[in-house]
Formats: structure tokens, C-alpha cells, sequence
């Protein structure tokens, strides 16, 4: 494992020092949990941001509408078939 010097204001500091003695662990410990969950967020917002991109792009596309809205009917017959009660 690396070390990385970073330098955080004092208020940062001493909430970093506190939650880790709250939580039992080494300040090293939270604030690589922190710069994880951190990346692990961007990491996800980035992949949302590109599905939600891809999502409009069919939205924006009637005739993928149109293709959908059939396929979604046929399903539900289909499903009303076999539930027929």
C-alpha cells in the first residue's frame, strides 16, 4: 500500500478523527472508506448518466416506441391467456 499526503482544513480533519473514534477504527481506515464510497458514486453516476443517455435515445425513437408498446400488448394477452380465471 502507498501513502498519499493530502492536506484537508482543520474542521475536516477533526470530523475525520471523530468518526473514526466513534466507529473503533484508525482515521486512515474511514478516510479510505470515504475516498471509496466516493469513487464508487461517481463511478455509478457515470454508468446512470450513459443508461439514462441510451434510455432518451429509444424514447426519442418513435418507431422503438411503437415496437415496444406492441411487444408490451402481446405480452399482456399472452399473460391474460394463461391466467384465465
Amino acid at each position: 500500500m502507498k501513502v498519499m499526503n493530502v492536506r484537508v482544513p482543520d474542521e475536516l480533519r477533526r470530523a475525520a478523527e471523530r468518526e473514526a473514534s466513534l466507529n473503533g477504527v484508525y482515521r486512515s481506515e474511514l478516510v479510505r472508506a470515504a475516498i471509496r464510497a466516493y469513487l464508487e458514486n461517481l463511478e455509478r453516476e457515470r454508468h446512470l448518466a450513459v443508461f439514462l443517455q441510451q434510455v432518451r435515445a429509444v424514447y426519442d425513437d418513435e418507431a422503438l416506441r411503437a415496437d415496444s408498446r406492441d411487444i408490451a400488448s402481446a405480452m399482456s394477452e399472452a399473460e391474460a391467456g394463461v391466467c384465465d380465471w
